[in-house]
């Protein structure tokens, strides 16, 4: 039964992913500008990367010095130091680095993890904003909710849904939120008087809850225990895979996570595949699950190699590594504001990589046996 459900896992996904991943456009050089338009998915790559011409699929940007100016026609992931884009984008984008700056139009949800996060005047978000940054500076306009993990904050910015998180210290300079603003800080927001506040204001000040962390952390590893006991096998391949060829890894790692719900929110658009949709969904859940139980359990064996020890059985080297993955991340989860903007970085890499890792070894060994 759990053959045949990896099997199945693997058919589906890599079916729908395979051919675009190897119609990608891949471009690297140390300064690379692109400067014709792009018809298909691109992976640019390179040290300065500038996007200056449309691209018609996914676009994913690796460097060190990024600008974008030219909007891309579906979902932007961009990772580098410093990432400027002028452009916005027609799907969801990703940003991860150091120095974020946004201005332009954004027509679906904007996801940040960086040190600073700055969104210029004249900046349109439709759906919400999700940020684990330092510092940031909110102007224009938008349109859903924002959520933010910050030290510091200053808001100008139009906000039509709510604006929470945790945020050590806040602070309005002007602009409006349509909804609630409710935020874990020990100091009340500086000068909310400048925004108009539709809803209420509400610092949340409950302290830090070890019970409660406890009892996280001990399901996280519980449910990572579990999947390495159901996969002892396939948990020690996608170890191996993952150090194998980690640019396979995260091209087919960012394929699943991106391109597999679009297919199943067009089976769902064109209603003749809703049944399938669901079966789809419910499969791509589970891998992701999966995935980020593998993923503890890679952070916890690179962390125990490290260390003059080891255990002889294997299945109890898996279960421990299993176990301090799921500690690192909880315990470093609690240093404020770095901590959190760490665990983002680090193991939204990992996960990618994992992933690839996953649907290259199903991939792999459906061929092998079949």
């Amino acid at each position: 039964m759990k053959k045949r459900f990896l099997l199945l896992l693997s058919f589906i996904l890599l079916c729908m992913v395979v051919v675009p991943v190897h119609a990608a456009v891949l471009k690297s050089s140390d300064s690379l500008s692109v400067n014709a338009p792009i018809d298909d998915d691109a992976i640019l790559s390179g040290n300065t990367v500038a996007l200056n011409q449309r691209v018609m699929g996914e676009t994913v940007i690796m460097g060190s010095t990024i600008t974008v100016t030219a909007t891309p026609q579906r979902s932007l992931v961009i990772g580098g130091n410093t990432i400027t884009d002028t452009a916005g984008s027609t799907y969801n984008a990703f940003f991860f680095g150091n120095t974020v700056h946004l201005s332009g139009h954004y027509e679906r949800d904007v996801y940040v993890a960086s040190q600073q996060l700055v969104i210029d005047p004249g900046t349109v978000i439709d759906g919400s904003l999700q940020s684990v940054s330092s510092d940031v500076t909110l102007n224009g306009t938008i349109k859903g909710n924002v959520l933010l993990h910050s030290e510091q904050v200053v808001s100008k910015a139009d906000v039509h849904g709510d604006l929470g998180g945790t945020i050590s210290y806040l602070e309005f300079q002007g602009g409006s939120i349509g909804g609630n603003v409710v935020y874990h800080s020990d100091v009340d927001a500086a000068t909310p008087e400048k925004a108009h506040i539709t809803g209420h204001l509400e610092r949340d000040t409950t302290p830090f809850s070890f019970p409660n962390w406890l009892a996280s952390t001990l399901a996280s590893i519980l449910f990572v225990l579990f999947v390495i006991l159901l996969t002892p096998k396939r948990t020690r391949e996608i170890y191996v895979s993952v150090g194998e060829n980690r640019l396979r890894n995260i091209v087919l790692g960012l394929a699943v996570i991106i391109l597999v719900p679009a297919v199943i929110a067009i089976l769902f658009v064109t209603g003749v595949g809703s049944s399938v949709a669901i079966l789809i969904l419910a499969l791509y859940v589970a891998v992701l699950s999966f995935a980020l139980a593998y993923t503890m359990f890679v952070v916890g064996t690179a962390f125990l190699q490290r260390l003059p020890v080891s255990l002889s059985n294997p299945m109890l080297a898996n279960l421990l590594a299993g176990a301090v993955g799921v500690l690192i991340f909880s315990l470093v989860g609690l240093i404020p504001y770095v901590g959190a903007l760490a665990v983002a970085l680090v193991g939204t890499i990992v996960f990618i990589w994992v992933v690839g890792a996953l649907a290259h070894v199903s991939f792999t060994n459906q061929y092998l046996e079949s």
